[in-house]
């Protein structure tokens, strides 16, 4: 019954997206506005950003538009096209909440349970639980932002590190407030909860978000790397190294992001994902309103537990070195925005939430967004 219920689920989820794909109903004026925004942010941002693959879904309005600006790979002419893999950074905070959400939908563990349940050694594991992990209330500081994860990142990019020594980096600092008390995002939080995943199942991370997601969705195309690389033909990612863009897409090793962002997927697989994650597709009804329960963060951008909304659109923006993407989903609307640079910089990081910002207030101004005063104020978690 429960592969019926996933291939039902997943035709069902194609459908959305294909419903309004006849080229006799397309919305011609409304694509060229469409591309017309991604335009203008390329002039601006292709300096740090050699290409943007967007796609964007409102069947409502006979909008069904997958395109691309620049290239794939500097020095060739290679589009960026949906079939191609590239690193989804934090949008992997989906994934590993999601599973975290199914032990305790199958009352394997509670959101009230502490950490020390599982690292007993944990500073301060006895007054955080699994829910303030999941929705960044934790207090716990961003290993990305300490000195040790930068020594370590810089002279041995491509030598692996595990999930405990990354713990054993975060631990050595105090907590930033008391939990619960603040909403502050931190990547440290989905690396514990990552390891205490596979504390409770017995199975490492890759084998749960296989066995639990993507072999239940068929998405083929998404997994954690065992290294460096990736399996197939991909989108090269580019950093902003001295002035120069260089090609970072295999310098390091995957598990330097952790839990918190080393899933690597394609557009293809992204677009049936986040209408999965958006509509609950996985976890019970109750789990769900659970997640969606969110705290305000900076730039009208609400967070619930591993999951994004903002104007309706619920899902994860993502980054490491070489690549960023915001994928939204909009039940309501029933509309997709899903946006990709290869290129990683504090101005393609403004350039990207502009850029959905854009886009939806494009296609609902009754929404009335403040677009320059929501990006004045925004700090896109990554």
């Amino acid at each position: 019954m429960k592969k019926i219920f996933y291939l039902i689920t997943i035709i069902s989820l194609l459908f959305i997206t294909a419903c309004s794909d006849n080229k006799d109903e397309r919305n011609i004026e409304l694509e060229n506005q469409v591309i017309t925004i991604a335009d203008s942010l390329f002039q601006i941002t292709h300096d740090y950003v050699p290409g943007m693959l967007v796609y964007v879904s409102a069947p409502n309005k006979n909008l069904n538009l997958t395109f691309s600006k620049g290239t794939a790979q500097i020095g060739l002419v290679k589009n960026l096209t949906s079939e191609l893999h590239y690193r989804i950074g934090s949008i992997s905070k989906t994934f590993v909440t999601t599973v975290l959400l199914q032990l305790v939908d199958e009352h394997k563990i509670s959101l009230e349970t502490k950490i020390d349940a599982f690292l007993p050694d944990f500073p301060d594991g006895n007054s955080i639980n699994m829910r303030q992990l999941c929705n960044m209330t934790s207090g716990i500081k961003d290993f990305t932002e300490m000195s040790e994860f930068e020594n370590l990142i810089t002279s041995q990019p491509a030598t692996p590190i595990t999930p405990n020594e990354l713990i054993q980096i975060i631990d050595n600092y105090p907590l930033n407030f008391t939990p619960g008390s603040q909403v502050e995002y931190s990547n440290s939080n989905t690396v514990i909860l990552g390891k205490i995943i596979e504390i409770v199942t017995g199975k490492s991370l890759s084998e749960n978000i296989f066995t639990r997601i993507t072999g239940r969705l068929g998405l083929t195309q998404t997994y954690i790397p065992d290294n460096s690389d990736f399996k197939k033909d991909y989108i090269h990612g580019y950093g902003d190294i001295d002035g120069n863009m260089i090609d970072v897409s295999t310098k390091y090793h995957s598990s330097y992001f952790g839990a918190s962002g080393q899933i690597v997927s394609n557009l293809q697989n992204l677009n049936l994902w986040i209408k999965s994650l958006a509509l609950g597709i996985l976890i019970s009804p109750e789990m769900q309103n659970q997640r969606l329960l969110t705290n305000p963060m900076p730039g009208d951008i609400n967070y619930g537990m591993g999951i994004m909304e903002t104007y309706g659109f619920i899902g994860h923006s993502g980054g490491v070195p070489g690549y960023m993407c915001f994928a939204g989903f909009n039940p309501e609307k029933n509309c997709t925005i899903i946006i990709m640079y290869n290129g990683y910089s504090s101005i393609a990081k403004i350039s990207l939430y502009l850029h959905f910002l854009q886009t939806i207030d494009l296609l609902y101004p009754d929404l009335n967004i403040e677009v320059n005063k929501t990006i004045k104020n925004s700090a896109l978690p990554l």
